[in-house]
């Protein structure tokens, strides 16, 4: 599986690189479940203080998710959509072991 990523208006260091790519690897190695994702990386001109937003799109079994960050740089807002996608990839975990296959509202 390859998630793929995009920058928009910015480029980020090597060193930011290596971080949002070993996000995605404890990610996928943790989730399994994952088939194949998507993140954008762009700055909101609009926003003065969280300028950077970061949005994971996810595929999944029988699902999509997604979820998005924003922060002042790059690597807060992606810590933080890293952290909501998370969240949501553990609730369908947990749905899927109790054998639910769409998701409980």
């Amino acid at each position: 599986m390859k998630t793929k990523i995009q920058f928009i208006d910015c480029q980020p260091s090597v060193d930011k690189r290596n971080h949002i790519n070993e996000k995605i690897v404890k990610l996928e190695e943790r989730f399994d479940l994952i088939i194949d994702g998507k993140i954008i990386i762009r700055h909101d001109k609009h926003d003065k203080m969280k300028n950077v937003i970061t949005e994971i799109h996810y595929t999944i079994p029988h699902n999509s998710i997604y979820a998005e960050g924003a922060g002042e740089n790059i690597l807060l807002s992606c810590d933080r959509a890293f952290f909501a996608i998370q969240q949501q990839l553990e609730k369908h975990k947990k749905m899927m072991v109790h054998g639910h296959t769409t998701p409980l509202t």
